[in-house]
């Protein structure tokens, strides 16, 4: 049995990271039955160098050899985990491949005075440094290579300062890989012909080349046309279903809309009433209490009783106690 692990994403800890390659390289160990080898396949532009870096050495690390096979255009950092794989790198005469010094964002904006370009200028030379140990570094890991005994690490920072795209056959004779895939009679077939649809169809994807059973398997997977006629009628028939139970529940809606507004209205009626209602027993509250508090000659005068004369004072005092006899 073997095992296959996919590098075909940028390579960053938010993308295709060290910890996903381990988790799905301990997932696949654990699963299955012991291997004699686990192929890499490579398809990818780089990224984080440190991140390749991560993952060069899971790769060195795994407890079975591990073969890469490059296809497509593979870069940059890329290049650097094909490194891990100890047991050999292959390459498909249709890929390209790229080693090149590393890089940096750097940018400064504003005035600068004489001061600020000198302090701009050391840090400047500060990532310059930086840059050149990694790029020695990079150097230093693809002469590591048995392959690439006779060359030193001097030789690939060469190659990596022209940044240029390489075939297939100078990267064998460069040393960055050590054998080419030239048809499918050379190429190891990347996953068994009885996987999954899902995964035939992923290696198809990627441009792999496929057996001629595995590419009739994909093919079965698509129905002809005339077989798929009820199959189309059945989800027209349901979609007609769905269509007239939406309506049915949209116009329940509406109609709830409605009944929740008219009883709004009445709500709203109901608190106007009680408004006035309430208006109105407060200038009543208003008129007792000013009543109250009148002298009693003023309280005199505001009652109905008989006028005031001479002959009449004994009436209207004792009109005016029956009046507000019930507030003492």
């Amino acid at each position: 049995m073997r095992y296959h692990l996919y590098i075909n994403d940028i390579i960053a800890p938010w993308a295709l990271s060290a910890a996903y390659v381990e988790n799905a390289l301990q997932s696949a160990l654990a699963d299955g039955e012991p291997s004699d080898e686990l192929s890499v396949y490579i398809n990818s532009l780089g990224g984080d160098v440190a991140e390749a870096l991560k993952i060069r050495e899971v790769l060195r690390q795994s407890p079975v050899p591990c073969r890469a096979y490059i296809f497509g255009l593979t870069a940059s950092a890329a290049t650097v985990i094909a490194t891990g794989c100890t047991a050999g790198v292959c390459v498909s005469q249709f890929a390209l491949m790229l080693i090149h010094c590393s890089s940096v964002d750097y940018s400064a904006i504003g005035g600068f005075n004489e001061q600020r370009l000198q302090e701009l200028a050391a840090e400047i030379n500060v990532q310059a440094d930086a840059l050149r140990k990694i790029d020695n570094l990079l150097a230093s890991i693809y002469a590591a290579r048995q392959s690439n005994a006779e060359r030193d690490a001097d030789f690939y920072l060469e190659q990596m300062r022209r940044e240029e795209w390489l075939t297939a056959d100078a990267a064998v004779k460069l040393g960055l890989a050590d054998s080419l895939i030239e048809a499918d009679a050379d190429y190891k077939t990347p996953c068994p012909a009885d996987c999954s649809a899902a995964r035939l169809l992923q290696v198809s994807a990627l441009g792999l080349p496929l057996t001629a059973e595995m590419a009739e398997k994909i093919n079965g997977l698509v129905k002809p046309a005339e077989d798929n006629r009820d199959t189309i009628d059945t989800i027209d028939t349901i979609d007609t279903i769905d269509t007239i139970s939406l309506e049915q529940e949209l116009a329940a809606l509406r109609q709830e809309s409605e009944t929740l507004r008219q009883e709004n209205a009445t709500l709203r009626q109901e608190s106007e009433t009680l408004r006035q209602e309430s208006e109105t027993l407060r200038q009543e509250s208003e008129t007792l209490r000013q009543a109250a508090m009148l002298p009693a000659e003023e309280t005199f005068a505001v009652i109905e009783a008989p006028a005031a004369t001479a002959d009449n004072k004994f009436v209207r005092a004792q009109a005016a106690y029956e009046t507000f006899k019930h507030l003492l």
